[in-house]
């Protein structure tokens, strides 16, 4: 009946991780009682969140009775030069979690798993140490998470996925922009819940139907945070402040559903929001309330942002492929400072 110890810091979680633990899985198969223990290791100092890691891997196995997930959360030392009984301290961890056996297996992708099983007294099973059958490296991924984003483990992709909303005016270019970039910035793009609902339902707009329109554009938003995975960002052509501005604008509703839809927006806002330039032609829309004119400036939606001390960037150009390029590089900057202390983090 032997077990299966897999040690683990996972500063980024990813697909190499858990390639690991289905190894281990495999190497238990033939016992039905023997049980995979992932010792997920977290310290203060360290970039991400350690419950948020080690949440992440057990929510990965959460209906797999043959793995135990546990959590060492400890300033421990990392390498042997750090401590003089360094492999004994660390084989007393690994104790705290697990009645080790001669017969079990201590299973790593390194070749310090050698001198932990020693010390443990049990068995060393190496795993893709060359990294040729999943051929992912935590470092590389931390790196460079843009790039890396699929490999990283999709029940942590969220924590790190950023949300844009392209906010403003009506037609001034929010769809039209935020699907490009979607297209190119390898995103995905989620339209506006109430255009789609009111060009099934009736261009008619009553309490009723905006009560409507802030749960299900509430939906889509928690659908897409948390049910979308392998690419870094989520662009939408509109958010719920985008909901509560029009609300607003439409002068409809109780004062308890001005409080829904304002409740809702804050429990779902976004990381970044784009403010689109209003200086450009306006494109006549049934399903606007302006008609076949704009009802709000730019400056409303600008106001609306400041009023909830939501983080935004305001275009400056009119010409679709000067905006284009400017949210472009807006976008790798806004990027590049929420992860830099991941990204430049050394062990």
């Amino acid at each position: 009946m032997p077990n299966a110890i897999v040690l683990m810091t996972a500063l980024v979680p990813t697909i190499g991780h858990k390639y690991l633990i289905d190894y281990a899985k495999n190497l238990i198969s033939d016992s039905w009682k023997g049980k995979v223990h992932v010792i997920v290791g977290t310290m203060d100092r360290e970039p991400v969140d350690g419950k948020l890691r080690y949440y992440s891997i057990g929510d990965t196995y959460l209906h797999d009775r043959n793995v135990v997930v546990h959590h060492l959360h400890r300033d421990v030392p990392q390498e042997p030069d750090e401590h003089p009984d360094f492999w004994n301290q660390w084989s007393r961890i690994v104790r705290e979690f697990v009645d080790v056996q001669p017969e079990d297996y201590f299973v790593a992708s390194e070749l310090y798993g050698m001198d932990m099983a020693r010390v443990l007294g049990c068995k060393f099973m190496p795993c893709n140490r060359y990294r040729e059958t999943v051929p992912v490296k935590g470092t590389d991924v931390r790196q460079n998470l843009l790039s890396n984003f699929d490999q990283i483990l999709p029940e942590f992709q969220k924590h790190i996925r950023k949300v844009v909303t392209i906010f403003g005016a009506e037609s001034c270019g929010k769809t039209t922009m935020a699907r490009a970039l979607a297209n190119d910035l390898n995103g995905h793009f989620v339209p506006e819940w109430a255009r789609e609902y009111l060009e099934t339902v009736g261009a008619e707009v009553t309490d009723d139907r905006m009560r409507d329109i802030v749960q299900g554009q509430a939906a889509l938003q928690k659908t897409a945070r948390n049910d979308l995975f392998n690419k870094p960002f989520v662009f939408q052509d509109t958010d719920l402040f985008s909901t509560v501005g029009y609300y607003r604008l439409w002068g409809g509703g109780t004062d308890q559903d001005l409080d829904v839809a304002e409740h809702s927006a804050k429990q779902l806002k976004s990381d970044f929001y784009i403010v689109m330039n209003d200086n450009i032609p306006f494109e006549a829309d049934p399903l606007r309330y302006g008609g076949d004119k704009r009802e709000s400036g730019m400056q409303y939606w600008i106001d609306l942002l400041d009023e909830f001390k939501l983080p935004y960037y305001v275009v400056k150009n009119t010409d679709w492929t000067m905006q284009y390029l400017e949210v472009c590089s807006t976008l790798q900057h806004f990027w590049n400072k929420e992860t830099a202390h991941i990204c430049d983090y050394i062990r």
